[in-house]
């Protein structure tokens, strides 16, 4: 196991998704992430790393409705993910690390789910998240993102038709 922090372990980070349930992961986010891509890695925030045909590594922020290039290989992944500037940005792992502290642990096929995502002006803050299904949080944030995809800045969204 890799420490991170004073009391959190990298497996802390991550959770293993349902291999038969993978194309289910990302259904809802074809619109962004297209037809050829696999996933690489699940945050336990339920962002997902996905690998394409050229094996590079774009990182889906599920809250924000990002889709980014972030490595350019799995060898170079492998090297951010020991970069705690990385490790912060990608997996927020202070708030990880304040969860525990809580004692709010999520269980197999679980993540924390944002209540109201950042798009919406969700805070990354304890209150705002709780464990729920992988499948279902991945679900709902790409029903979300698709609804105010094409949203100028600064756009008033009423969470009612967001199903917050």
């Amino acid at each position: 196991m890799h420490q991170i922090g004073s009391s959190i372990e990298w497996e802390d980070l991550y959770v293993r998704f349902p291999e038969d349930r993978k194309n289910d992961l990302l259904a809802e986010w074809r619109w962004l992430v297209g037809e050829n891509v696999q996933i690489y890695m699940v945050s336990s925030l339920g962002d997902l790393f996905l690998e394409d045909a050229k094996h590079r590594i774009h990182w889906l922020d599920t809250s924000r409705g990002h889709f980014n290039p972030i490595a350019r290989s799995s060898g170079e992944m492998a090297k951010k993910l020991m970069d705690l500037e990385y490790l912060h940005e990608w997996f927020v792992h202070d708030l990880i690390l304040e969860f525990h502290r809580m004692g709010k642990k999520i269980g197999p096929g679980q993540v924390y789910g944002c209540k109201i995502p950042a798009v919406c002006g969700g805070a990354y803050v304890p209150e705002n998240f709780r464990p729920v299904d992988l499948v279902e949080h991945m679900a709902r944030m790409g029903r979300i993102q698709r609804k105010v995809a094409d949203l100028q800045e600064g756009a008033t969204i009423d969470p009612a038709v967001l199903e917050l």
